[in-house]
């Protein structure tokens, strides 16, 4: 029935050369169906309170009994779900996977039991958790079983993608990823359509695996003593981008051991001025600049940091401009936003309107300019001082000691923050 209802809903509009022979015209019609298919989202997760009570209702019963019989079908279909995850009442026992004696009990029903949904959820959850070899060989073997003996559509784009590209092979698997983003075969974002892998798999267990392998051919190649040419490498970066151009990050922590593979072949040697400026500008885009935010970099090894920073300080770019007048404007701006503050925790509500006008100003300008150089922290800081500033001058807020002190101390975060961009003490407290 449900192949029933996607045919009906799928309208099938296919064109042929005038004098295609009608083999070839079949073939083209299978192609666009299964490609249809293929596109189709993937299997829905069910509702996390009807989830968490099936988990409970076949671990207990199989606790008890040690069997799975008399469970219900709809929530032996469920277990895909968290199967591989441990249970999150008891924090010490170990994933349902681990357990050889539920893992048989299950597989035996599941051979004549397993629905469409079910060998999706399957496919979906070990691609996600994609656990240890050993575990893998066996979920490997009740997977394709089941896909040899299907006809239905959407497992027969998976059939062939195990098969194509080893999805399920704990080592050839990872491997065939990794090698053909490395060959620049197709961009990240495309080769993870064509394998499949695609919403939450992206940045799940599999794909996680193919990055690791990535990393490592990228440690032997991507260095211009090992015969990498430039064009290629700039190949391969812009592949890691999506089809909106925007760089993708798919995997967490990717990209600071990518800088590192990138940068550490130069720690004593120079750069050629193509390969620095290539990967330069490259990871500014990717991780940000170092010097305008040291926190994305602060995972990075410290000797490719410091290679980065060498290639900034040897041709700085007009941002870097932009960064040194934003620290000399503040380190002039602070001290004086600092003195009128403390003039009004002494004079309340007395306080000068235009010592308060003042103030605002000299916030805006440095929110201003923070806006303009992505320096999310310290604009939403200047911003959220001049907000309370700006409603003690229109009389809307009154100055009392703790409104003060509370400006005072996000002067203070203000101050650090900017200090560390500048990597110095922009200047001394005010000795009040």
């Amino acid at each position: 029935m449900s192949l029933k209802r996607a045919l009906n809903n799928y309208q099938l509009y296919f064109s042929f050369p005038l004098h295609m022979p009608l083999a070839f015209k079949l073939a083209r019609a299978e192609e666009n169906i299964e490609a249809h298919f293929a596109s189709l989202s993937g299997p829905r997760e069910p509702i996390h309170q009807d989830l968490a009570a099936s988990q409970r209702l076949v671990m207990g019963h199989f606790r008890l009994h040690g069997t799975l019989e008399g469970i219900p079908k709809r929530h032996l279909r469920r277990v895909p779900w968290y199967l591989f995850e441990a249970d999150p009442e008891d924090g010490a026992s170990a994933p349902l996977s681990e357990d050889p004696a539920f893992c048989q009990a299950w597989c035996g029903w599941f051979e004549s039991h397993a629905t469409t949904s079910a060998l999706l959820a399957l496919i979906h959850n070990v691609l996600l958790h994609y656990p240890a070899a050993e575990q893998l060989a066996f979920w490997r073997y009740h997977i394709e079983s089941r896909l040899a003996q299907t006809k239905r559509p959407q497992l027969l784009v998976w059939r062939q993608r195990c098969v194509r590209f080893k999805l399920l092979d704990a080592t050839a698997g990872p491997m065939e990823f990794a090698q053909r983003l490395y060959r620049v075969e197709h961009s990240l974002h495309d080769l993870c359509e064509q394998f499949g892998v695609t919403g939450n798999l992206a940045g799940g267990g599999f794909v996680i695996r193919g990055m690791e392998q990535l990393l490592e051919l990228l440690g032997h190649y991507a260095d211009p003593g090992s015969g990498m040419d430039l064009t290629r490498l700039q190949s391969f970066l812009n592949g890691l981008r999506d089809d909106q151009g925007k760089l993708q990050r798919v995997v967490a922590g990717f990209s600071t051991k990518l800088a590192e593979v990138l940068l550490l072949p130069f720690r004593r040697r120079e750069a050629d001025p193509k390969w620095r400026n290539l990967l330069r500008d490259f990871l500014i885009e990717y991780l940000g600049n170092p010097r305008i935010n040291p926190a994305a970099w602060r995972a990075v090894h410290a000797d490719a940091r410091a290679v980065m920073l060498t290639w900034l300080a040897g041709r700085p770019t007009q941002l870097d401009d932009q960064l040194h007048l934003f620290l000399a404007e503040a380190s002039k701006q602070l001290p004086e936003l600092e003195v009128a503050l403390f003039n009004l925790k002494a004079n309340g509500a007395a306080t000068n309107t235009g010592v308060i006008s003042r103030s605002c100003q000299r916030l805006h300008s440095i929110k201003g300019v923070a806006d303009l150089l992505s320096l999310n922290e310290i604009a939403k800081v200047s911003l959220a001082m001049e907000t309370t500033l700006a409603r003690i001058r229109d009389k809307a807020l009154t100055p009392t000691t703790a409104v003060i002190n509370k400006l005072l101390s996000d002067h203070n975060d203000l101050r650090e923050k900017i200090s560390d961009i500048a990597n110095v003490t922009i200047y001394e407290p005010h000795p009040f």
